[in-house]
């Protein structure tokens, strides 16, 4: 059987011939594709076995394969040389063309065999709708309700399907919930916990049904019943489910919460509130709910009467550290624009509370209530003497964030004014400006009153510089006579006033060496001019040199010392 050609077996019987051309060279797959249409005389010879021609511009090339039925196992092609074993273009040309055959005839066989199925059931009539149409009201009862006794999943999906038209006196939502949990959890298979999970998300897109139409009695009620029966659900840990439960209340709490006060009737309203301040009060309230429950607290205590129940609700609790009741009153007071009460309550738990921790918290806060009471708050909690350098930076960052959002210039001058002073950077004092607009005049006047009172002079220096007031650098580096202060701006005053820093490195010099001696003294001057040779200063350096050999002659060694400065090469001509 097949042809007189040797067929070759090798890795490629290991290929289907749905995806065999994945495995080719990019170059003889490319090639195969542009010879599809030399294929000639493709026929099947016998079951499996197909032959074709190639014809191509070099000549003529026999192709023969074998596929068993879907598997590339035999082939072969006149091309072929002595030892040749890998695939040729012309072969993979013709698997194509057999592929794409099989594919348009396997097509129009599942063609047929639907239209043969449609016409039989048009025959028949014997479709859905023919059969309900056809049947009486009581037997479709009958059959919902028997198919239901048999398929509990069924049972579920009509109950929510229709659980609207019930008696809402009967609270069918949280009967239906109560319907699709297990009976006894810690004996419950995951596909009992994957019904009450399906169950409770067929719920949830009613719920968004209900507020599609305004039905906000119907939402309120849905995840009302949602959030009762998953607060007191106790979810196996080991379950793979519990996400999807908490996953579920979280949704559910975020719905309950967002939905328009304006639209709710007064009843609606206080139904809402109660079920989430009970469900807090009552440990229901995972850390991750209050994303959801800060926002919602800080605008419901904008109505004094709820203002004043979370108040008392705090007193009856105590003042528990990290409690909800503690929670929602200074919710309460962000809410109501009160930062400063808010920040006593922090502090009145500073024993139990580190300078890390309570970073943390405010840190927290800003994420949860973004606003004017939160800035406000970041400003006054930036006073607090026991930050750390990082802390500091947390809380800078997160109020300049903040304060760039709402636009919120004054909070923004906070932040540039305090790096400013930290930093003696002059970028900072740039944008202190340009957010101070027309107020920069008395901004400036109450800057240089705090900076003169401060012990580190190099923001108030930076600031000379900054302005250009050559008059008061010159004053105040004269006052100081301090090299490290110059050093923390050196870089800009090199490029703008050299002279100014080479007095200055002349003085401070001139004054360490009458008061210093020995090597120690030496080493030290050194140090200082390697700082103004590593940044390119050198004919500084050298000048700085012959000026303090020239001040001290009688300093025998001052100049070797000096010149170990330079290597050997570059010594001569100095002195």
């Amino acid at each position: 059987m097949y042809g007189l050609r040797p067929f070759f077996k090798n890795m490629i019987r290991k290929l289907l011939l749905e995806d065999f051309d994945l495995n080719l060279q990019a170059s003889v797959r490319q090639q195969a594709e542009d010879l599809q249409a030399s294929v000639m005389q493709m026929r099947e010879l016998e079951k499996h076995f197909w032959a074709a021609t190639v014809e191509t511009d070099a000549g003529h090339y026999d192709v023969e394969v074998v596929i068993t039925p879907a598997r590339i196992k035999e082939f072969s092609c006149t091309c072929f040389f002595s030892g040749r074993r890998s695939m040729c273009p012309h072969i993979a040309a013709t698997l194509l063309k057999v592929r794409s055959f099989l594919e348009q005839k396997q097509t129009e066989k599942r063609i047929l065999s639907t239209e043969k199925t449609q016409k039989e059931a048009a025959s028949s009539h014997l479709t859905p709708k023919a059969i309900i149409q056809a049947a009486s009201e009581q037997d479709l009862r009958d059959f919902l309700l028997e198919y239901a006794r048999r398929d509990v999943d069924f049972a579920l999906a009509l109950k929510v399907r229709f659980a609207r038209q019930m008696n809402t006196r009967e609270q069918p939502w949280e009967k239906l919930l109560d319907t699709a949990l297990p009976k006894h959890a810690e004996k419950a298979s995951p596909s009992d916990w994957k019904r009450f999970l399906n169950t409770a998300n067929a719920l949830q897109q009613h719920q968004a049904e209900a507020v599609k139409q305004t039905d906000w009695s119907e939402a309120v009620a849905i995840n009302s019943a949602l959030l009762s029966k998953l607060g007191e659900l106790r979810w196996p840990q080991k379950s793979s489910g519990k996400q999807g439960i908490e996953s579920l209340f979280q949704t559910a709490l975020a719905q309950l919460t967002n939905l328009p006060d304006e639209s709710l009737s007064p009843e609606l309203r206080e139904k809402v509130w109660q079920l989430i301040m009970s469900l807090g009060q009552e440990g229901k309230l995972a850390q991750s709910a209050l994303t959801v429950v800060v926002p919602f607290m800080a605008r419901k205590a904008q109505e004094t009467h709820y203002f004043d129940a979370i108040k008392q609700s705090f007193q009856q609790s105590g003042d528990t550290s990290g409690s909800f009741a503690q929670t929602t009153l200074i919710a309460a007071m962000l809410g109501r624009n009160l930062p400063e009460a808010a920040l006593k309550v922090w502090e009145s738990q500073t024993p139990t509370l580190t300078p890390q921790a309570l970073a943390d918290v405010i840190l927290q806060w800003a994420a949860w209530l973004p606003g004017e009471a939160i800035s406000r708050l970041l400003i006054l909690a930036l006073k607090q003497p026991d930050w750390t350098p990082r802390q500091k930076t947390q809380i800078e960052n997160a109020l300049l964030e903040l304060a760039i959002k709402l636009n919120d210039t004054e909070a923004q001058a906070t932040v540039f004014r305090r790096r400013f002073q930290e930093t003696a950077q002059t970028s900072w004092l740039e944008r202190l400006r340009d957010v101070s607009g027309a107020q920069w005049p008395e901004v400036r006047h109450e800057l240089i009153f705090v900076l003169e009172k401060m012990e580190d002079k190099a923001p108030l220096l930076s600031l000379y510089f900054y302005e250009k007031n050559i008059e008061k650098l010159i004053e105040l580096l004269e006052q100081q006579n301090d090299l490290k202060l110059i050093q923390r701006i050196e870089d800009d005053l090199l490029e703008f006033k050299p002279e100014m820093v080479f007095k200055a490195y002349q003085r401070r010099l001139v004054d360490y060496l009458s008061d210093h001696f020995g090597a120690p003294s030496l080493a030290w001057v050194r140090l200082q001019l390697a700082n103004l040779l590593h940044k390119g200063q050198m004919d500084m350096v050298i000048s700085l040199m012959r000026f303090l050999v020239q001040h001290f002659p009688e300093r025998q060694a001052l100049a070797s010392e000096l010149l170990e400065l330079f290597p050997k090469s570059k010594r001569k001509g100095i002195f």
